[in-house]
């Protein structure tokens, strides 16, 4: 392999997605022992700074890789001639902190199906529909998804149904688009199936739905004879 193959800008982009791709610590290129194996492996690495020295370093390398898949993505949603369909959840993680998923659902020029996430965002407050509602906005925002919007899978949880309105209620006052949140609103089974499955596991009975009962005074429906 001569040394025209080696290029320090590729390898630091490998050696990032490394690094998050399995969850190793940033710090990890300021370790002795791990620097050592590189600079030992590779005489290349010996020649110049190509192996990062700071853990900063792999920050930047990160957010640089980040915005230029975005830029691809953003590029890639404006071309198709489909719509995108939506799923998010809110999650929370072990130590309090609560985070919104988007993930984007789509057919690209080539007929692929696509799934891809957007956005990871945190939630700062209440866990109200209302505040999901303007995390979900930005994102559209940001991907310019806005009129290639189709339908969104979502669990059962009412503030979703909150969330879906208020994206409603945004659409139609800034780009005067018309779209019903009820009609667009899927429920996700794979959410139907865990609640059954919990059901059954725990041995509890499920609960029918509740019916509502007619209004006083209303005519009873006769039966056919």
């Amino acid at each position: 392999m001569g040394s025209a193959s080696f290029s320090a800008a590729i390898f630091r982009e490998k050696l990032t997605r490394f690094i998050a791709v399995l969850h190793q610590p940033f710090s990890i290129v300021e370790q002795d022992e791990f620097r050592d194996l590189m600079l030992y492996s590779s005489p290349f690495l010996r020649q110049d700074d190509s192996l990062l020295k700071s853990h900063n370093s792999i920050s930047s390398g990160l957010i640089t890789s980040f915005l230029a898949c975005q830029l691809n993505l953003i590029s890639m949603l404006q071309s198709i001639d489909t719509t995108v369909h939506l799923s998010f959840d809110l999650w929370t993680s072990p130590n309090k902190y609560a985070f919104l998923g988007v993930v984007c659902h789509f057919i690209d020029r080539q007929w692929k199906a696509r799934t891809v996430l957007l956005a990871l965002r945190p939630l700062y407050g209440s866990h109200a529909g209302v505040d999901m509602a303007q995390l979900v906005i930005h994102v559209i925002k940001c991907y310019g998804i806005h009129n290639l919007l189709g339908y969104y899978v979502m669990d059962n949880a009412g503030d979703n149904d909150t969330t879906l309105r208020e994206i409603s209620r945004w659409l139609k006052a800034t780009y005067r688009i018309t779209w019903d949140a009820d009609e667009y609103r899927l429920r996700c089974f794979g959410h139907v199936v865990s609640l059954v499955a919990n059901a059954f596991t725990a041995n509890k009975p499920l609960k029918a739905a509740r019916v509502p009962r007619a209004p006083k005074g209303t005519p009873k429906e006769k039966k056919p004879l």
